[in-house]
């Protein structure tokens, strides 16, 4: 029996094992740089798509949010932080 490509198919089974064995999704072969959005640990955001919406609303600035959610040190406040717990008046006018 032969895979669609005539690669006989322990051959094509050992090559699959091999690309995922180096890359756990299949998505790139081995020794390729990753792509897609890089959050580095100062919290820069590099290779952004150019088709990406790029600001603090768009998918870049979600991935970035959600990649802080197990990184606390990227940033010092979060969504959802009661901010009287720092001392805060929110009940003031001004």
């Amino acid at each position: 029996m032969t895979a669609a490509n005539d690669m006989p198919v322990s051959s094509a089974a050992a090559a699959a094992a091999a690309a995922a064995s180096s890359d756990p999704f299949g998505v790139r072969p081995a020794g390729e740089p990753a792509r897609g959005i890089i959050t580095h640990p100062d919290g820069e955001v590099s290779n952004i798509p150019p088709t990406m919406l790029a600001d603090q609303f768009g998918m870049a600035g979600l991935v970035t949010y959600l990649r802080t959610v197990d990184n606390p040190s990227i940033v010092s406040l979060a969504l959802g932080y009661d901010l009287t717990t720092l001392g805060l008046n929110l009940n003031l006018s001004e």
